[in-house]
């Protein structure tokens, strides 16, 4: 479990280094890029990957597609809170 959470870390700070204005989202491509650079495949299969950011999509005003990847570490995090035990 501490391996998925240094894992879930290593994308938090690759989606933040691509994030300048800290407005919490990145590129779709980005954040695959980030998931693929933690080395999450060995952890998740690129269906999931893919699957995880269609869930946190979001579509800008100009029509990119954007991921909101602090919801998406938020709800790991609270999901890994969950499941740890008491």
């Amino acid at each position: 479990m501490a391996e998925l959470r240094r894992k879930w870390t290593i994308v938090l700070r690759e989606c933040q280094k691509l994030d300048p204005e800290r407005v919490g989202s990145v590129s779709r491509t980005k954040f695959l890029d980030a998931l693929v650079f933690a080395k999450m495949g060995r952890s998740m299969n690129n269906e999931f990957m893919h699957k995880l950011a269609d869930t946190y999509m979001i579509q800008s005003t100009n029509g990119e597609l954007y991921v909101d990847y602090l919801t998406c570490f938020r709800n790991y995090l609270n999901e890994l809170i969950s499941i740890l035990p008491a």
